[in-house]
Formats: structure tokens, sequence, C-alpha cells
């Protein structure tokens, strides 16, 4: 169980629920010809997970003086900067 929203122009909630009903977790691998056997068993509560994320400012708002260094190399290498989509 999951979902996210956007609490603002700039904050989002997202939040993950995994194993609400506290059941174990049996692993059955199969290999080969011979038949699923379980080997592994997980016994745990419920594990939630909750994030608030926010964006103060996008790269490309911000004034070239104020950039570190390193992004200003990435930009003007041949490399690719790990900010662009490939």
């Amino acid at each position: 169980m999951g979902g996210s929203s956007k609490l603002t122009k700039r904050t989002d909630f997202f939040f993950t629920g995994r194993n609400l009903r506290s059941e174990p977790v049996i692993t059955f691998p199969k290999s080969g010809n011979a038949p699923a056997v379980p080997t592994s068993v997980e016994v745990t509560g419920a594990v939630w997970t909750l994030r608030v994320k926010g964006v103060f400012m996008g790269v490309e708002n911000v004034p070239s003086a104020l950039r570190p260094a390193a992004f200003q190399a990435l930009k003007t290498s041949s490399c690719v900067s790990p900010w662009q989509s490939t």
C-alpha cells in the first residue's frame, strides 16, 4: 500500500506500508526441474516509510557565481552531468 500527495507547490508527501497484517513471508525459489521448497521465513511487523520532499530552488535558477565549482566543471566538460537526463 502506498501513495503520495503534493502538499504545496514545492513540497511532496510520500508513504508506503508493507506487511500490514504482520504475516510471515515465506520464500519458495525454484531451481531447474526440482520442486520449489521453502528456504527462508521472514517474520516482521508492519513496515512504514514516510517521506517529505522539499524543492527549494532548481539548479537552473541558481546564479552561476553561486554554483559549486564541481557543477561548473561538469557543465563545461564533455562528461554527462548527473542532472542531465540521458
